[in-house]
């Protein structure tokens, strides 16, 4: 096949690109807690070259429709968060102005930099190969980290850009590094590419991919994260024996026997007895309606729906928060974000959000009808992913799956499809 669009030549007016764009990508993925001057820094320089690139050139622009959307969305929030403090709720911009970050800066940072990737659409394949790196980057050392904070290996994280946010073991599996969030998004990804990408090149990284993330969603017992990369895992098996791709499954056969061999092996020295009876409880005791997480969760929640229920329509504010509280400092911030928002800004707030994700996700499978082109679909996988999982914890302010959705679900006439058959 042809290449799917002539690579440009390095040059001065997009070095930004590789000093500036992709050091930024790598630092928000794999770093989720700590060089926050560094990728303040990075991002602030990236949406520069972004907007300075917009405007520039004849054949680059926002469009009108997006601008509309971001400006009312703005908008909405601001006297949303204006409601809020005139009702009295707590707000203090020193704690509170994050919300200023949220709702203002953040929509501002995607819509630039979601513009210049559609206006310029040839580096959307060079961002999904470096995807595809960091991924891999962030799973092997992911669990190699985990590894080494139980002493079976020498630690290799010179610069600790990876955090162990959770070390338990002995009476559930609570191994987590800080960036795991990212892996909600970019394991359904990738399995989806695996799946349906002709390069057998990708195809083999796609697996080691899903081999160490794997390994990793079990050592780290995030429930949300074992729900949902299993169910699309279980989803692509059924994809395989339906549409007869039999190498396919077969490769995914052979990669779950290694990841059972080699947590069996591991077990002894992390001082587990049983590490898949172990897995499987700390599923099952976290999902019980005994555990502290779901009791603090339902209890948020009954305080939320009275909140909801004095005003219905356009909220309480975003700063708003129920008589129930899951921080003292930032009381607005609860883990249930669908039911803290539409508490917050009521049943137009929440029909704004979710009429702005319908439309990513309608474009997105629209495309990939028509040009068959697999890294509509997995985009389509993680931003679903990404959204159903914001259910549970609060992690829909990360700009860059927003920025990569965006992207491609306004993606006009590619020439072929992003993976190259090698």
């Amino acid at each position: 096949m042809k290449k799917f669009v002539d690579v440009e030549k390095i040059n001065f007016s997009n070095m930004w690109i590789y000093f500036c764009a992709i050091p930024c990508f790598f630092m928000m993925l794999v770093t989720s807690r700590g060089f926050t001057e560094i990728k303040t820094i990075l991002l602030l320089a990236t949406t520069f070259f972004c907007f300075a690139n917009l405007i520039s050139k004849k054949n680059n622009f926002i469009r009108i429709n997006h601008l509309i959307f971001f400006t009312f969305f703005i908008a909405y929030f601001m006297i949303s968060l204006t409601i809020g403090i005139a009702k009295g709720f707590k707000w203090s911009l020193s704690v509170d102005g994050i919300l200023l970050s949220y709702y203002v800066f953040t929509p501002i940072i995607i819509l630039i930099i979601s513009s210049f990737f559609i206006s310029n659409s040839n580096y959307i394949p060079k961002i999904i190969n470096v995807l595809r790196y960091i991924t891999l980057f962030i799973v092997f050392m992911n669990v190699w980290k985990l590894l080494a904070y139980k002493g079976v290996v020498p630690d290799i994280d010179l610069f600790n850009l990876f955090y162990i946010s959770s070390g338990r073991s002995y009476d559930e599996l609570s191994l987590r590094i800080s960036n795991e969030h990212n892996l909600i998004y970019l394991l359904p990804f990738f399995t989806v590419m695996f799946y349906l990408e002709k390069s057998k090149k990708n195809k083999y990284l796609d697996l080691v991919i899903i081999f160490f993330g794997a390994i990793y969603c079990v050592l780290s017992g995030r429930k949300m994260l074992e729900l949902i990369f299993g169910c699309v895992f279980i989803l692509m098996i059924f994809y395989s024996v339906f549409f007869n791709k039999i190498k396919n499954l077969f490769s995914i056969l052979f990669v779950v026997f290694f990841i059972i061999l080699f947590l069996q092996k591991i077990a002894p020295v992390l001082g587990i007895s049983n590490i898949i009876d172990l897995a499987y409880n700390t599923l099952i005791n976290g999902l019980s309606n005994q555990g502290f997480g779901i009791r603090h969760r339902l209890l948020s929640s009954e305080s939320l729906i009275r909140l909801w229920n004095a005003s219905p329509i356009f909220g309480n504010g975003l700063n708003s928060y129920g008589d129930y509280v899951a921080s003292t400092t930032t009381m607005w911030s609860y883990e249930i974000f669908y039911v803290a928002f539409l508490a917050q800004t009521g049943l137009l707030g929440v029909a704004l959000f979710f009429g702005g994700i319908w439309c990513i996700l309608k474009n997105l499978i629209k495309r990939y009808l028509i040009y068959s082109d697999p890294i509509f679909l997995a985009t389509f996988m993680g931003m679903i992913c990404f959204v159903i999982s914001g259910s549970s914890n609060p992690m829909l302010y990360i700009p860059w799956p927003w920025i990569l959705s965006i992207s491609l679900s306004c993606y006009e006439k590619p020439q072929i499809n992003f993976c190259e058959k090698k």
